[in-house]
């Protein structure tokens, strides 16, 4: 999966199938222009088995910004407020 982080704890992350041809900077530019929030980082997630949590990694090269190191605690954390 893809996934934007933003800071706004209104709208923490978004995240979106990776096999879409929908661009990290096309997302960035819908939520700047419907809800004024620009991305702070940017990457890609994953469910680990290892660790039983999600991974954040990598980056999104159309918008030049990497996952930030606490990505992973952080998505992690907003996964289970959403339940």
């Amino acid at each position: 999966m893809k996934y934007l982080r933003f800071n706004q704890p209104s709208l923490q992350f978004i995240v979106w199938e990776e096999n879409t041809e929908l661009y990290h900077s096309r997302m960035a530019q819908a939520a700047s222009v419907r809800l004024r929030a620009l991305p702070v980082s940017a990457g890609f997630v994953y469910w680990s088995e290892l660790s039983n949590e999600f991974v954040c990694y990598g980056e999104s090269e159309s918008l030049g910004m990497k996952s930030a190191p606490e990505d992973s605690d952080l998505f992690n954390k907003w996964i289970k407020e959403q339940s």
